[in-house]
């Protein structure tokens, strides 16, 4: 579907019209899709948002959720939906260990990049249902995904890497409780899009609590049947942990120096691990390196600029915190990035001195302005490099 920016106003009225027409299906329609809706129940765990079954809140964390596309044939040769919707129930009536959100809070939702290893990376994938094990690949050529949120900010979703922030999955009432659907669409130019499942992953998050997991929603189209729909979903489920949100290893919904570490210890070994290869090229290098930086970046960093060379800490500075990092741990074999191994060679030495110094005092939300530095920091860089020189001797 066009930016809705570029489209013309007969092309938003028939997207106006397309929104309503839904609206009322949902309604009165006991579709198919209705009749696989499962919504997502979300919740407080200590200070983090977890995700569950709606229809068995018994089973935390559960994170793979599947429903069926309506087919609108001509002239629109389109699939619309509406759910997976999102629901919890007020602050006295979550599953017993879980707390409902707080009232009034805005329950947030990112659209995530999904890394499949091996296969295909994307914020929304696509597999046509044929052969005996999933083969997740990028979105067709001229399919668009349109996705309209609870506040009525409307996105699309082309398949690539882009991460989409801070859409609205619905505001909670006074005692906690929400109930809110979206709305979304995919075309193919006027044509029927291909027949098959489309992946998508959504992270949610509320006020201070961090962000969950991530929740893997599979939109299906009516012609798949409904055995392969079942085993897909197993087979997602089975593969949590490792298909993930692109570049958390860990697989806990966050960008962290772990994170990192274990990239670059891998690309150290040279072994070549298929879960790090985010580049699918089928080499653990510092292309792959290169671009967990500008994944993590866009959600650490305020500017989405990607992680600056030297930032040991991923706090979005280069400055002296790093450099002690590096100092710690020189002449080591540590092959971590929080160590101050930045060029992934498995030791920290003075080629990472280097890199380091090369980005000192850069921040990655204003490009080359200097971070002020104690004089300390300083002196430590002076004693640094004395002690590179002594080595070399």
């Amino acid at each position: 579907m066009q930016n809705l920016q570029t489209q013309s106003a007969p092309a938003r009225t028939q997207l106006a019209y397309l929104l309503a027409m839904i609206a009322a299906a949902v309604a009165f329609s006991a579709s198919i899709g209705q009749a696989q809706h499962i919504d997502i129940a979300v919740y407080q765990s200590q200070d983090r948002v977890t995700l569950h079954n709606s229809s068995v809140a018994s089973q935390p964390e559960r994170r793979t959720y599947r429903n069926d596309f309506d087919f609108w044939g001509p002239p629109l040769g389109i699939y619309v939906g509406d759910n997976p919707g999102f629901q919890m129930s007020g602050t006295n009536s979550a599953p017993n260990g879980y707390l409902g959100l707080p009232a009034g809070e805005e329950l947030l939702l990112s659209s995530v990049p999904v890394h499949v290893p091996g296969q295909s990376l994307g914020n929304l994938l696509f597999w046509d249902g044929s052969g005996t094990e999933p083969e997740l690949s990028p979105l067709p050529a001229g399919h668009e995904f349109f996705l309209e949120d609870a506040a009525s900010n409307e996105r699309t979703l082309l398949g690539d890497a882009t991460r989409i922030d801070d859409l609205v999955a619905g505001v909670t009432d006074g005692v906690g409780g929400l109930h809110e659907h979206l709305t979304f669409a995919l075309e193919n130019g006027g044509d029927a899009p291909a027949s098959g499942f489309y992946v998508m992953g959504w992270q949610l998050t509320s006020g201070d609590l961090a962000s969950s997991q991530v929740a893997y929603v599979t939109l299906t189209t009516p012609t798949i049947p409904s055995t392969v729909k079942s085993s897909f979903v197993d087979w997602l489920d089975t593969q949590i942990g490792t298909v993930t949100m692109a570049g958390d290893f860990d697989d806990n919904g966050q960008y962290e120096t772990a994170d990192i570490d274990a990239l670059i210890g891998s690309v150290a070994a040279g072994n070549n691990e298929v879960e790090f290869d985010l580049t699918l090229d089928g080499i653990v290098n510092l292309e792959d390196v290169d671009l967990w930086r500008a994944i993590a970046g866009a959600v650490l960093n305020e500017s989405g600029a990607p992680i600056l060379p030297g930032d040991a800490n991923l706090d979005g500075d280069v400055n002296g915190v790093d450099f002690v990092a590096w100092n710690n741990a020189k002449f080591t074999s540590t092959g971590t990035w929080s160590n101050g191994d930045f060029n992934a060679d498995g030791e920290t030495n003075g080629v990472d001195f280097v890199v380091w110094n090369t980005n000192k005092f850069m921040t990655a939300d204003s490009g080359t302005q200097p971070v002020p530095e104690p004089a300390c920091c300083i002196f430590g860089l002076i004693a640094a490099s004395l002690l590179l020189t002594r080595r070399n001797k």
